[in-house]
């Protein structure tokens, strides 16, 4: 989710289908590309590139710095991120020398099948909430590979919402068009209104019940958010709304840290996230793409056969993805196969290069990797992990009372469950994937 380039000159260039980051020592201008000669940062929102780069010139690493930026921003851009989310890590080190992937999506509670869950009245209420995985995950990162402190790391995380910070145009119109979600409870509203009216661009948002949370984080660790009261009053605010959760669901939550996809493109290499998240899609297709000479078929903005042929290939790659890609403890995922480059000119060879068949994207049929998968036959039954529902920002419900103030995000939608019993601690389907680009990689594949 967060890599910056410290010391280091392996990275060439990094994607974040989460969280964008990039601060630079030459500052990048309209239209420009901006320069670093020790590291770069980049994030949604300028005070978080701005914690990040602080711990950068501090001495700490990439790690370090990512997670100063993802707690900031869980201030700073609390419509897009926060503590009540989740999300995934993509880590390259020059001194660890193996890339390292961390998940810390949400997953179903263990009392799931107590919930009657209906996405069509449901999925904007409190039983939409999964357990969140962003303080573990953060957390995780920083101990296993970050260098400094986590009280230091979330100071700026901690200012801003002690002591404010300006709303920015995006913030303010967030806000304007969520007027009437936001009335409906009572601490969201004496955070975001003032007096009934939605905060103006310029002004000043204080989040004093959200400080204290990160202050019993930064004091606890992830104890300060997982145990004691911050964690009884997400369970009771849960509750209220009719959702599940338990004390069990938030104290046996763990982070998995475990490798990432690896694929190559053009001799470079592609480090992306594991399933559930997307990796899977990014480097098929990027496997299809390379079987193609895009620069003589000129730039999608001004060539309509490479423009045709992109959007083919994404079609036939989501595809793939919306039937096979799940949680791979509940089943399995042919994920060798889906990355395979012999799959990929399969799957380019069913493209009409004249014309869209089929017309309509969500009628592509998925391909079949399994018989590209290096798993046994013996253990290669297929497995249907189909949803509804694509990944959704935690904007839509707030798990927050006085002393917690955390923003919860609702993807239980994305198992696509309506009035169907679900999996205990399985996780979502996630449309988003970490990815790094990296040439001349040192390490093992």
């Amino acid at each position: 989710m967060f890599v910056s380039q410290v010391k280091t000159t392996k990275v060439f260039f990094t994607l974040f289908l989460t969280l964008f980051f990039y601060v630079s020592s030459v500052p990048a201008q309209p239209g420009g590309m901006a320069q670093g000669q020790n590291g770069m940062v980049a994030t949604a929102h300028p005070l978080a590139s701005q914690a990040a780069l602080d711990i950068l010139k501090m001495g700490g690493n990439a790690v370090d710095a990512a997670v100063a930026a993802a707690f900031t921003i869980g201030v700073v851009e609390p419509d897009g991120s926060g503590l009540g989310g989740g999300g995934g890590m993509v880590i390259y080190l020059n001194d660890h020398k193996e890339p390292i992937y961390i998940n810390y999506y949400q997953q179903a509670s263990e009392k799931i099948n107590e919930l009657n869950y209906d996405r069509n009245t449901d999925r904007h209420t409190a039983k939409a909430i999964l357990i969140p995985g962003t303080v573990e995950g953060l957390t995780t990162a920083l101990r296993r590979f970050g260098t400094l402190p986590l009280a230091t790391v979330m100071e700026s995380a901690i200012h801003y919402a002690e002591t404010g910070f300006e709303i920015d145009e995006t913030l303010a119109k967030i806000i304007l068009d969520n007027v009437e979600m936001l009335q409906i409870d009572s601490v969201t509203a004496s955070i975001y209104l003032d007096e009934g009216f939605p905060r103006m661009e310029g002004d000043s948002l204080k989040q004093p019940e959200l400080a204290k949370t990160l202050r019993a984080i930064a004091r606890l660790g992830r104890n300060g958010f997982y145990a004691g009261p911050v964690a009884a009053e997400i369970i009771a605010q849960v509750k209220a709304g009719g959702g599940v959760m338990t004390p069990a669901d938030l104290k046996h939550y763990k982070a998995q840290v475990t490798v990432p996809l690896q694929g190559t493109y053009r001799g470079y290499q592609i480090l992306s996230a594991n399933v559930p998240q997307s990796g899977t899609t990014i480097i098929e297709s990027l496997n299809m793409l390379e079987n193609v000479d895009l620069k003589k078929m000129g730039h999608f903005s001004v060539s309509a056969p490479t423009l045709h042929l992109m959007a083919e290939t994404f079609k036939r790659t989501y595809a793939d993805r919306w039937y096979y890609v799940g949680d791979p403890r509940f089943g399995y995922v042919p994920v060798n196969g889906l990355i395979s480059k012999a799959y990929a000119k399969e799957r380019l060879s069913d493209i009409n290069r004249f014309m869209a068949v089929p017309k309509r994207n969500r009628k592509t049929k998925e391909g079949n990797p399994g018989k590209y998968d290096r798993k046994p036959a013996s253990r290669r039954k297929a497995s249907k992990q189909k949803s509804s529902g694509d990944f959704q920002w935690s904007d839509e419900n707030q798990e927050g009372s006085s002393g917690v103030d955390a923003w919860a995000e609702n993807l239980m939608d994305s198992f696509g469950a309506t009035k169907k019993k679900g999996l205990p601690l399985k996780q979502a389907k996630i449309q988003t994937s970490d990815t790094i680009i990296i040439d001349s990689p040192s390490f093992s594949q």
